[in-house]
């Protein structure tokens, strides 16, 4: 499905309505259907940017047939419960072909980290300084609101799945927002995490690549392979901070790529550990691509190593080794 398709350009003249006309449709059914808050049944994949995510994310949707955030659900973010349901119909029987362009999935039916719909729901942005600006009364009442429109569209044999980015830098708040919700925690080798942001940048000649933390402000003036690095550092110590948390299945790039079905089914055998009836409907590929570089790879990862490197020796080891595995890549 296209963008240009009919069902988006539907979509997008919902979107130009205004939103309390929207809600007074919805508002009244989400009522009517909800059980309680904490019923929903919530997957979260979270990850840094350029670590298999989006691939992560397709291959948990493609397998497990779950609800997830479309890039047609994502654009109607204003009515969560309409558009999943929308969603859900149009994109039912939805199979991935494990391509994306730097996070994006085309199609309407492509699944959607969901910058708008995060935002807006839980004022989750991807960087640190610039926040989405939203009153406390107003974020507590979306809140609770999404929380009623998950409790009615989730089932333990179905649940939502979202691989949202910027997700990482929030990781106290979903706890507390979404107590029972089970996090994926998705680790890749730090250096080629950091390979690939730089290959990014240098392609599109930005100052910055997705998710800022705050503790990279100190590099903003660095160059380009101290900025990489702490970008890549301190969203891994974000990381760190739910390593022994019991709703957490921790889960390495490499060897999701080696053998994907034995880590889905790892995956989807935790989600029923916790309350869940996830079944692996449909088989993935025998294995994905997956480069793995060395420091000997060149002046730029040797740089990137080096800072990598600084920064462990002034604020301590990342803990990431403890989910990753050694590859021989491709």
């Amino acid at each position: 499905m296209k963008r240009s398709s009919i069902v988006v350009k539907i979509a997008r003249l919902i979107q130009t309505l205004p939103l309390s006309f929207m809600r007074v449709v919805e508002s009244p059914v989400v009522a009517l259907l909800n059980r309680s808050s904490d019923d929903e049944n919530l997957v979260i994949l979270v990850a840094l940017p350029r670590s298999g995510s989006t691939l992560t994310y397709q291959a948990l949707v493609h397998t497990t047939g779950a609800l997830y955030l479309s890039n047609l659900w994502n654009l109607l973010y204003a009515i969560p419960f309409f558009g999943a349901v929308l969603s859900g119909r149009i994109c039912k029987e939805y199979r991935s072909n494990f391509k994306s362009d730097q996070g994006f999935v085309g199609g309407a039916c492509g699944p959607a980290e969901g910058l708008q719909f995060w935002s807006y729901w839980l004022g989750n942005g991807i960087d640190d300084r610039n926040p989405p600006k939203i009153s406390v009364h107003k974020l507590h009442n979306r809140i609770n609101y999404i929380r009623k429109v998950f409790g009615v569209l989730s089932r333990p044999e179905r649940p939502i799945v979202t691989g949202y980015i910027g997700h990482t830098l929030k990781l106290e708040e979903l706890r507390s927002r979404f107590p029972n919700a089970v996090f994926v925690c998705l680790r890749r080798d730090p250096l080629s995490t950091a390979s690939s942001i730089l290959n990014i940048r240098k392609l599109n000649s930005k100052s910055w690549f997705s998710v800022f933390p705050k503790e990279c402000n100190e590099y903003l003036n660095s160059d380009i392979y101290e900025q990489i690095a702490s970008q890549v550092y301190w969203l891994n110590r974000r990381l760190d901070r739910i390593a022994e948390d019991p709703h957490t299945v921790h889960v390495a790039y490499e060897s999701l790529c080696q053998d994907p079905g034995t880590e889905i089914e790892r995956i989807v055998a935790f989600l029923n550990q916790k309350g869940m009836s996830v079944e692996v409907r449909r088989p993935l590929p025998d294995r994905f691509q997956c480069r793995l570089v060395q420091k000997e790879d060149g002046s730029d990862i040797s740089r990137l190593a080096e800072a990598l490197g600084r920064l462990e020796k002034r604020f301590g080891k990342l803990s990431v080794a403890r989910y990753s595995v050694v590859s021989n890549g491709d």
